[in-house]
């Protein structure tokens, strides 16, 4: 991270964002169900995480409105899915897909800053912080008090199997280990969007979040393939958001449909 000012792109504003969002999802059919898969580092930390909210103020001090700009493409996306679906169900999409993972990337966050930490003491992390699995409780909780969201907001607490193929149980659980993720999710959202035919059938549609193109590719061409285990009437949308490559980068491409699948 660098202290300056950087130019805003296109999509930091919030006309030009809602404007694109709703081309995405014209003319589709609707559905009243949405499984909304997030990433969290350099993703969607930036509307769950106080932490992050402070480090853009520390490093960005000419503009005190530049958190909200960076913000703006994944608050749309998230408005716009509001407006689409009748229930929303959010879920990990994150490779913290366990408590040992969380602490320690949680840690690995902390120590990036920890240089910074006598000049300014607001980047130091609060008890608590940090944490996929409170900021992804505090993040459906504030959308369910919010009057302006009209769907039903839930979390679903799916994270990827142990070695006991108990999916779900590691939630916040110190004692769970994690077994052969693909660290290019594969199959991660394999089974997820899997976990979703057996619970809602398969009227749906699968929203997935992630700051990584290597990502986003390797799934798109793995839902290219038509697996079967994908149902024809689920709709997939990758999306790809990456604040830190807006904020630092000035890189338009750091957020965008990467590819829809259905």
């Amino acid at each position: 991270w660098k202290r300056r000012k950087k130019k805003s792109v296109s999509w930091m504003r919030e006309a030009f964002c809602k404007e694109i969002l709703s081309q995405h999802f014209a003319g589709k059919e609707p559905k009243s169900t949405c499984v909304f898969s997030l990433d969290y580092d350099n993703c969607s930390s930036i509307i769950t995480s106080g932490w992050i909210k402070r480090i853009f103020r520390v490093y960005y001090p000419g503009d005190k409105e530049f958190h909200e700009k960076v913000s703006q493409p994944i608050k749309q996306l998230v408005k716009k899915l509001d407006e689409t679906y009748g229930c929303v169900n959010v879920v990990c999409g994150s490779a913290r897909q366990n408590v040992k993972s969380d602490d320690f990337n949680r840690s690995s966050s902390s120590r990036s800053h920890s240089r910074y930490h006598d000049t300014y003491p607001e980047l130091k992390m609060k008890k608590g912080e940090g944490s996929v699995f409170s900021d992804l409780e505090n993040f459906v909780s504030m959308l369910q008090d919010d009057e302006d969201y009209i769907s039903k907001w839930k979390l679903w607490k799916l994270l990827f199997p142990d070695g006991e193929k108990k999916e779900g149980n590691s939630w916040k659980n110190p004692s769970v280990g994690l077994i052969g993720l693909d660290t290019l999710k594969q199959n991660l959202i394999e089974f997820q969007i899997k976990r979703a035919v057996v619970k809602y059938g398969t009227k749906f549609d699968f929203v997935f979040v992630d700051d990584s193109k290597d990502i986003l590719e390797a799934l798109k061409k793995m839902l290219d393939d038509e697996p079967e285990w994908l149902p024809s009437s689920v709709s997939v949308y990758l999306y790809r958001y990456d604040y830190f490559g807006l904020a630092e980068e000035n890189d338009e491409k750091a957020f965008g449909l990467h590819a829809k699948i259905n």
